[in-house]
């Protein structure tokens, strides 16, 4: 199978999540580097408001109102930071520094991050390649019906806005709001290269999310959090790690499918970046209040409208953050000033998360949708070793637990593990304790949903062992003093313990059965999940049968949410959990006794409905389920059958409008 047909919807994705913010990062006084790692977070922040905007103004969705909003943020910068200079007598960017050799410049910390951004690249892309195994691959999962059908959607009617995401699937009176950051990457993908299939914009924008987002991101909190000298040795380790947890980022592509969760939480680190330059903590960035400022800005629209809980995270996350460097400048014996700013700091900030945890938190039993499946136990164990792959334990993830700690009581610096420690209890609330208020009100805002918490555990613990491993390395070094004499040979000791990291972690029995369990949930069969090969030809085939003026009637639950996706068709549902008129339910019920029921026609009518389409076999997740109203359609004589293939059956209406 070639891959040629991703190829450029997966640069274009990749350029889309970097470029806008690059640029913007730049006008703010960014230097080059910052301004590439923070690019993801400034970048999806303006794609989300050029989204948002657009339909206020009469613009339709695209390439244009990115540029446009770029653009005018870039104009309004650039007039800010005049304003100040003028102000205040100084320039808004930081100070360029002392000119360097270009030997010296090529094993500079700046350069190593970024070659172990591509490094890390490479790792994460094999490890996508191997999971689609073909680039019209896509998920046979509950969630991703609506994605799909959200991309097709926002491509037909030119209208990425959150605000109108679920118009889609909703009731006429609902709320159409709709975290669609991922979706607006996908369908601008689309509307920039001419590509339309859906699985192909969706494929490339998990390269642009786990290849391309994820290593700047978490790469940019490690450059800033890393203490001392220890960053020349922790980066290359670092970016192997990235991609030798299956709990992060590929539980997000494997279950669900929750790409808006996997976009949110791969940009969750770097927002974390300028709210430590605010604190005067990322002094190795040398970022500006200004910077901080704007790209926090862009930063926290992107995150939010990728995904609120990850937003929830960064509030829970700076909270502690904030009340860390309180007690360490309190034990130091800091000016009261500067305590009674962090102490106020750091109560405002707890006090909003507690708000937003309560107002995002879903209603009633939504809240708590899954129970727990292990004893309190079996959820400490899993902190320290994580979820047995097919039987086979992550013993890398014991480990880096260990150098975690290590790494934090050797250098004094707790703070990466402090946030570890904050993520892993709320994995243990969700996999153990007894579903009730407690439960509900600290992990309701994940619906206590366990695999999104132990996703978010791997997440965390990245930062907080990346000091241990550059505590190891340092270690190595002063063992084999000849060897560490110069900067150039201390990164080559942090080099071989990545080869030996990619030689161990990236292809042995546990990785490759977690690759091959996730790659099962995205492969096409003849009895897969949600849509099968002759249901697929099936539906591809639909716009040959189906006029543009007509639409089908389906139940979504047996791969019929899918027809919109792949054809374009009209049809009466888009997701499982599509909004359902009470004519609709009607036909459910009834819709094969249309040679007698005189209101079936009339909920035909009243749906506009001209076809009916139907799928025999298992429901999406679950087996067998029997819709009364659609057994036996080959038996009435006001359904003709007009296509068929395997199972998958369409009939035309002729018996209510004549």
């Amino acid at each position: 199978m070639t891959w040629q047909p991703l190829i450029l919807p997966a640069i274009v994705a990749c350029l889309w999540v970097t470029v806008p913010g690059f640029l913007v990062n730049l006008t703010l006084g960014c230097r080059r580097f910052t301004a590439v790692f923070l690019s993801p977070l400034t970048s999806v922040g303006l794609i989300v408001v050029a989204a948002i905007l657009g339909p206020f103004v009469h613009l339709p969705w695209g390439p244009l109102p990115v540029v446009l909003v770029t653009i005018f943020c870039a104009v309004i910068i650039i007039g800010l930071r005049l304003l100040l200079r003028r102000k205040f007598g100084g320039p808004v960017k930081a100070p360029r520094r002392a000119r360097i050799s270009w030997r010296a410049r090529l094993t500079s910390p700046p350069v190593l991050a970024l070659v172990t951004v591509a490094g890390s690249f490479v790792l994460m892309l094999r490890h996508v390649r191997n999971i689609l195994g073909t680039p019209y691959a896509f998920a046979q999962a509950f969630d991703a019906i609506f994605h799909l059908n959200e991309v097709r959607w926002m491509i037909e009617h030119r209208n990425g806005s959150s605000l109108d995401a679920l118009t889609m699937t909703a009731a006429p009176w609902d709320s159409k709001f709709y975290p669609a950051a991922w979706h607006d990457i996908a369908s601008l993908t689309g509307l920039t290269t001419g590509v339309h299939h859906v699985s192909l914009l969706t494929n490339a924008t998990i390269i642009a999310t786990v290849c391309v987002v994820w290593p700047l991101s978490m790469l940019a909190l490690v450059y800033v959090l890393t203490p001392g000298n220890l960053l020349r040795y922790t980066l290359f380790p670092t970016g192997v790690i990235l991609a030798a947890l299956p709990a992060f980022p590929l539980t997000f592509v494997e279950h669900g499918t929750l790409y808006p969760n996997l976009l949110g939480y791969c940009l969750l680190p770097s927002l974390y970046v300028p709210f430590l330059a605010l604190l005067g903590q990322a002094k190795r960035l040398n970022i500006s209040r200004f910077q901080s400022i704007g790209v926090g800005f862009f930063g926290s629209i992107g995150t939010a409208f990728a995904h609120p809980t990850a937003a929830l995270m960064m509030l829970a996350g700076s909270t502690i953050i904030t009340v860390y460097f309180f007690l360490r400048m309190a034990i130091k014996r800091h000016a009261l000033r500067e305590l009674a700013l962090l102490g106020g700091a750091g109560l405002l900030l707890g006090a909003v998360t507690v708000v937003s945890w309560v107002k995002i938190r879903p209603p009633g039993s939504a809240a708590e949708t899954w129970s727990p499946d292990t004893d309190t136990v079996g959820a400490i164990g899993g902190i320290f070793i994580h979820r047995l792959v097919n039987g086979i334990p992550q013993y890398l993830v014991l480990i880096l637990v260990v150098l975690a700690i290590i790494g934090a009581l050797r250098t004094r610096f707790y703070l990466p593990l402090a946030l570890w420690i904050l993520s892993a209890f709320f994995w243990v609330v969700a996999a153990s304790w007894p579903m009730g208020p407690g439960r509900r009100d600290i992990v309701g805002v994940w619906y206590s949903d366990i695999p999104r918490l132990y996703a978010q555990m791997g997440l965390f613990l990245i930062p907080a062992a990346a000091i241990g491993v550059g505590y190891a390395c340092k270690w190595l070094a002063r063992r084999s003093k000849v060897i560490a004499q110069t900067p150039l040979r201390r990164s080559g000791i942090a080099a071989v313990a990545a080869a030996a990291l990619v030689a161990t972690t990236q292809a042995n029995p546990m990785m490759d059965s977690f690759i091959d369990r996730v790659e099962r949930v995205y492969t096409l069969d003849a009895r897969t999940n949600s849509v099968n090969r002759q249901e697929l030809t099936f539906i591809s085939n639909l716009p040959n049968y189906v006029g543009p003026n007509d639409k089908i009637f389906a139940n979504p639950w047996r791969g019929e949410g899918l027809i919109y996706a792949f054809s374009g068709v009209n049809v009466s549902t888009h997701h499982l959990l599509s909004y359902e008129s009470r004519s609709d339910i009607y036909l459910l019920k009834h819709l094969n006794q249309i040679d007698t029921d005189p209101i079936v026609c009339e909920a035909l009518k009243a749906g506009g409905y001209t076809h009916v389409v139907y799928f025999s076999g298992p429901e999406v997740d679950f087996t067998y389920a029997t819709y009364r109203g659609l057994q036996h359609l080959d038996e009435t004589k006001d359904l003709e059958l007009v296509y068929q293939n395997g199972n998958a059956s369409l009939y035309r209406v002729t018996g209510c409008f004549s």
